[in-house]
């Protein structure tokens, strides 16, 4: 852990970076060049803990009352620890 995040094996890269990196477009060949030391498997291990982190997750609808009040559009409300609540 660095900062309270998770890291790829000891150093100072979060796995939350290498994520944005594929989620930008940057393929596998791409990071690995920009960080010499870093592995394939290290980048699929990447690729493993967001899916458990996700698997966990529970995405539920936000119910909104008939009192005529919406939430603005997109909003999102925390209901517990564990479980997102999503107005869709």
């Amino acid at each position: 852990m660095y900062g309270g995040k998770p890291i790829v094996r000891g150093r100072r890269l979060a796995v939350e970076h290498v994520l944005g990196m594929l989620a930008a477009g940057d393929d596998h060949q791409t990071i690995l060049q920009g960080y010499p030391w870093l592995e394939p498997e290290d980048i699929l291990a990447c690729l493993a803990y967001a899916r458990c982190v996700v698997g966990r997750e529970r995405v539920d609808p936000l119910l909104v009352s008939g009192d005529g009040v919406e939430p603005e559009a997109g909003a999102i409300a925390t209901a517990e620890p564990g479980r997102l609540r999503i107005r869709l």
